[in-house]
């Protein structure tokens, strides 16, 4: 039996299929012109486009830093 439409590959991006391309941006949280960019950058792996974008939040959401609040000892109280 002939198969009349060609079978996509489920973890590859096809930037030339709108549907894939949507739901993939959607599903990353991306514009079109940076998920074209990504592509360029590590390749059509899904899994290495959503890698590259965790990497990218993680360094650009730094922690804030630990507050430290310094005590000073009471003064010792000396005997008269």
């Amino acid at each position: 039996m002939r198969r009349s439409r060609q079978l996509t590959t489920r973890n590859r991006i096809d930037l030339d299929d709108a549907g894939q391309t949507r739901s993939v941006r959607r599903r990353l949280g991306i514009s079109e012109d940076e998920l074209h960019r990504l592509v360029a950058k590590v390749g059509n792996s899904i899994s290495a486009v959503t890698k590259e974008i965790e990497l990218a939040r993680a360094l650009s959401i730094k922690p804030a830093p630990a507050r430290i609040e310094v005590v000073e000892p009471a003064p010792l109280a000396v005997p008269v």
